[in-house]
């Protein structure tokens, strides 16, 4: 909206909450309608499913062949005879002889009112009168309603929450058959996904979309209220055009007021067990069924509030987390002792509770005052870290440290208090507690917490300076020589964590050494031990060029991974690895495959999480040179990563935004993040996805001569034996015209190299002896695997060989034209739209002269202020509009052009 949005990042003026279409359900409704046997259709579902609106579509589309008439229940009208039918009976007497005296109009005298008013409408068909609100309707209109349906003089389409709260007449209907029902379905995602668009006028984070659909649970008036309480109260932020969320804000948007009225309709009884549920996550049906009748149980459940799960208890739960929020935030504190002294007296936390149960348990717990049992405390504040709110981990956490009875868990406390404030940005806070700790409680710890400072000890190293995580080795070292013998680290997270942390100071052949034989023992000793440490092994041998090795080892533990048997968080250090070790090896489809896996496919999604998916994709997009899939990716990312940024990633996103920028042809804005970007992580890393990696490919995409410093680069990555990294660097440079790294490329010793990096090697050697056919062969095989933007560059160096067949040209040409198809390239630049048919355009005109001349492409990009990939790829269009197949015959083609269009070239 560029200047629509005020200083706080809100939509400027009144937004209007779009209609959305349901031409699906429409189509169901219609076509229940139409069914032989009955009389109507109620639509039905939870309050706020879009019941009313649909009716309207349904409405509009019935009206094309029948007359439509809507008759509407209103709390003003519920208690009078006729109220609903009020406005259609102006010509109707008042009947003296009415019940106690009062006068009110008599039946038959209605229902010929009635039946004149929808003759006057017309259509072909029998009239549709649709019935909104049907529990402030009156028990005189419905007779009339029913007695009219039945006789087949209309057709009803009834709009309730509950069937049953209507009048009788109607009821009797849909009881005895005569009156179908449909259930309003949820949005699904692409519904929830457009409403918002439009509403927010931008593009929006896939972190954004997947909250909002799973916190909605795809309930129009649950996410329209999410979304605006979002915008004003900074919970949802936009930035450079991307909408996204602040998770630290979000996680107790102001709600309260989002079901006043739909909450009053309930007796004190169900809002009791309503507030009950909300603030436990689920409660066991055997307590509800103590403190409901079934009757008021099966109300709140055909009023889409409460949903039940089978199970050992089966239980009730709020129908969504919006819904949960917005009941838990009405309980006042002065109410939540009392109800954490009811949900104890029920049972609930009893048995087996689950972990989402505890950590409520253990919420309410502190929000009333009470006494919170330090073992539950601890559980609970790990839920809470792995649901992303490090705040109530905190908060948790620190309840137990502080207290610290005899028997409580103090260790393991601060421990998980020290992942907290990692978690929030506040890392020296969390090394002073941990070296606090050790300090005063080491001789006195188990063997087992000696392991969970250790492991703790060394996260908060992993982005520090190399001498920071030489001493935190050290310390796993120490506490890793004692644990085999004490038992005390049966899940190998000492090994885990001392892999991370050699991975982050580039100690990647001890990594290989040490962490092979752990993987060739197979998963029986430990899956979670043998994944994590097999996800890095696969990254550490891909960096080393040992890429046939590394693919193999990816390939097991991808299959773990997707059958869900990780933890949450030791899943998101496997990907972490895997996707490093398939990046690196140039698989990038494979890459976007597992990152894009969402709901029941996921089996570790959260719908609060998704910023680090946001940066993973958008770095894919970019190293396969699709900046303008990359940059909506990259700025949510970024926007997370300014809000709060636990994994110092802003450095590594601000890069590889400048890179996409870059590519999707905005200089001002890649130079702008050029000039912002600072280092924000000490790992020792260079390599597709490291910031320097991605700032020289931006500078190179803009025409800085930085050729030798990427050369300089990659040859001291060869010179430390990481030539899965080396390729990467020196490919980059090679693709932008550099002989120095295509001389460094073809030298590189290639034992098991992964496809990609033959690839890169077959471009240097295609490029070097001007052989077509070995670059058309590559441009066609790194397209297969998905790097577009290789592709594309391999592509145009085939088409641009001195002494390229026409064939090849041609093949080059259909393999860059469809790299360039599936990048959903940019239009060309006004200046070159509205060429003549089979003539060039300025710039590839100014190109195409100045390599008829016998200039070079770095010359030439070095004039026209371009890079060389951008040259070679206006002297590829030229080729091909000109019908030429080398640099020695495009100066008479220029003539010939010149002459047919009228022209001196």
């Amino acid at each position: 909206m560029g200047s629509s949005l005020g200083s706080t990042g809100q939509p400027a003026g009144q937004q209007e909450w779009g209609v959305r279409p349901r031409p699906a359900v429409v189509t169901r409704v219609l076509a229940e309608l139409d069914r032989p046997g009955v009389v109507g259709v109620a639509l039905t579902g939870p309050t706020g499913s879009g019941k009313t609106t649909l009716a309207a579509q349904v409405g509009s589309a019935a009206a094309v062949r029948a007359a439509v008439l809507l008759v509407r229940g209103a709390t003003l009208a519920a208690d009078l005879p006729y109220g609903a039918l009020y406005p259609y009976l102006d010509d109707v007497a008042d009947d003296p002889a009415g019940p106690a005296g009062a006068t009110i109009p008599n039946p038959l005298s209605v229902i010929r009112a009635l039946r004149r008013r929808l003759r006057e409408l017309g259509g072909s068909t029998a009239p549709l009168v649709v019935v909104d609100n049907l529990a402030q309707v009156d028990a005189h209109s419905g007779h009339v309603l029913g007695s009219l349906a039945g006789s087949g003089a209309l057709r009803l389409l009834v709009v309730a929450d509950d069937l049953r709260s209507g009048p009788d007449a109607l009821v009797d209907l849909w009881r005895d058959g005569l009156l179908g029902a449909v259930v309003v379905p949820p949005w699904d995602a692409a519904e929830v996904d457009a409403a918002v668009a439009a509403y927010l006028d931008g593009p929006v984070t896939a972190a954004l979309r997947r909250h909002l659909h799973g916190s909605s649970a795809g309930n129009p008036m649950l996410l329209r209220h999410l979304v605006e309480h979002g915008v004003a109260s900074g919970g949802l932020v936009r930035s450079s055009g991307v909408w996204t969320f602040d998770a630290f804000r979000w996680s107790n948007p102001e709600v309260s007021g989002l079901l006043d009225a739909p909450l009053a309709r309930w007796t004190a009884e169900q809002r009791q067990v309503l507030e009950l549920i909300a603030l436990t996550d689920r409660l066991p049906l055997p307590a509800v069924s103590r403190l409901l009748s079934a009757d008021q149980l099966e109300g709140l459940q055909r009023a889409g509030v409460v949903v039940t799960t089978a199970g050992a208890p089966p239980t009730a739960g709020i129908a969504s987390p919006a819904l949960a929020r917005a009941v838990r935030q009405q309980v006042p504190w002065s109410r939540r002792r009392s109800l954490l002294e009811l949900a104890l007296s029920l049972g609930v936390g009893d048995g087996d509770p689950t972990a989402d149960q505890e950590l409520a348990l253990a919420a309410l717990t502190l929000d009333a005052g009470a006494v919170l049992d330090p073992a539950l405390g601890v559980r609970a504040a790990g839920t809470a870290l792995l649901r992303f709110d490090a705040a109530l981990a905190l908060r948790l956490a620190g309840a137990v440290a502080d207290a610290a009875p005899p028997d409580a868990p103090a260790v393991a406390a601060e421990v998980v208090r020290s992942q907290a404030l990692r978690s929030l940005g506040q890392v020296e806070r969390s090394v002073e507690l941990l070296e606090r700790l050790r300090a005063g409680r080491w001789t006195s710890m188990s063997p087992g917490e000696r392991v969970a400072w250790a492991v703790e000890r060394a996260e908060t190293a992993r982005y520090a300076p190399p001498a920071e995580q030489r001493a935190a080795l050290d310390a796993l070292a120490a506490v890793r020589a004692a644990a085999p013998a004490e038992g005390a680290d049966p899940e190998g997270m000492l090994d885990a964590a001392w892999a991370g942390l050699a991975f982050s100071g580039a100690h990647y052949a001890e990594l290989a050494e040490r962490l092979a034989p752990i993987h060739a023992a197979g998963p029986g000793a430990g899956v979670e031990r043998w994944a994590v440490c097999g996800s890095v092994l696969a990254a550490a041998q891909a960096i080393l060029g040992r890429q046939e090795e590394a693919l193999a080892v990816a390939d097991g533990v991808e299959e773990v991974w997707r059958r869900g048997e990780l933890p949450p968080d030791l899943a998101i250090v496997a990907m972490a690895g895997l996707n490093v070790a398939l990046l690196t090896c140039g698989r990038f489809t494979r890459v976007l495959d597992v990152i894009r896996l969402e709901g029941a496919q996921d089996p570790y999604e959260d719908p609060r999480n998704g910023s680090t998916n946001d940066l993973g994709l958008g770095l894919v997009h970019v190293l396969r040179g699709d900046g303008a899939q990359a940059r909506p990716l990259l700025r949510a990312a970024l926007a997370q990563a300014a809000l709060r940024d636990p994994f110092r990633t802003e450095g590594q996103v601000r890069a590889a935004l400048a890179w996409a920028e870059a590519l999707a042809g905005d200089r001002e804005a890649a130079r702008d993040e050029i000039a912002r970007f600072v280092p924000t992580t000490g790992v020792v890393y260079d390599g597709p996805i490291g910031a320097e990696h991605n700032l020289s490919g931006a500078r190179l995409e803009l025409g800085d001569d930085v050729h030798d410093e990427v050369v300089a680069r990659g040859r001291a990555l060869l010179e430390l034996g990481h030539l899965g990294n080396a390729v990467v660097v020196l490919s980059q440079a090679a693709r932008h015209g550099s002989a120095a790294a295509v001389d460094l490329l073809r030298s590189v010793p290639m034992e098991q190299p992964g496809p990609w990096m033959r690839a890169a090697r077959d471009h240097a050697e295609g490029v070097a002896t001007a052989d077509a056919g070995l670059l058309v062969r590559t441009a066609e095989a790194l397209l297969d695997e998905g790097d577009l933007g290789f592709a594309a560059d391999v592509a145009a160096a085939a088409a641009a060989a001195p002494g390229a067949g026409r064939e090849e040209v041609r093949a080059a040409t259909r393999v860059l034209q469809r790299a360039r198809r599936r990048q959903g390239a940019a239009p060309p630049p006004a200046e070159d739209r509205g060429a003549a048919p089979g003539l060039l355009t300025r710039r590839e005109e100014e190109v195409a002269t100045r390599a008829a001349r016998g200039q070079s492409n770095a010359r030439i990009a070095a004039e026209l202020h371009l890079s060389v990939r951008t040259v070679e790829s206006y002297l590829q269009a030229a080729f091909g509009k000109l019908g030429v197949n080398s640099r020695t015959e495009v100066a008479a083609a220029l003539r010939r052009a010149g002459a047919a269009a009228g022209t001196d070239p």
